[in-house]
């Protein structure tokens, strides 16, 4: 394993080679050292996912990521909502419906078990101008979920 390190101190002196020959000199005996890892610290971290694309998000980030263009990102995005793997792709609105959130969650606790599953949903902000009745998810091709359509009643 490499692992960069930067010396700044022999003993309790500063390091700092003037020329070659004392930085040469220097890597030949930290070369030859024994290392070992005296202290580690874990640190718990968290993040909340990011809210649903809406269609300037959806272009930006397929413009940034991907490299593509506003007609390349949306004809892609076509594709994928006619085979069911994305919902409506055309919407100013990250509000998903009770329905699909319902459906997910009992997924999640199905088969993460209920450590996995928060104790509600995230919410997201709508931007005021938005079309709130145009949901992130409103035109989910149910038959994708197959075998959990009956599951969940769907």
């Amino acid at each position: 394993m490499r692992l960069p390190l930067q010396v700044t101190h022999n003993g309790d002196k500063p390091f700092r080679p003037v020329n070659r020959d004392e930085t040469m000199a220097a890597v030949a005996l930290l070369e030859k050292a024994s290392y070992s890892v005296l202290e580690r610290e874990d640190k718990p971290t968290s993040s909340k996912p990011g809210a649903p694309f809406i269609t300037s998000t959806l272009q930006q980030a397929a413009s940034t990521r991907l490299g593509f263009g506003v007609k390349k990102t949306m004809m892609m995005a076509q594709r994928l909502y006619e085979a069911g793997h994305i919902t409506y792709m055309r919407t100013d609105s990250t509000n998903l419906s009770q329905d699909a959130l319902s459906m997910v969650r009992g997924y999640i606790g199905d088969n993460f078990g209920k450590k996995y599953l928060p104790e509600s949903a995230n919410q997201y902000a709508s931007k005021e101008n938005s079309q709130g009745s145009a949901r992130g998810d409103s035109s989910i091709r149910r038959q994708r979920a197959g075998r959990n359509v009956k599951r969940y009643g769907i």
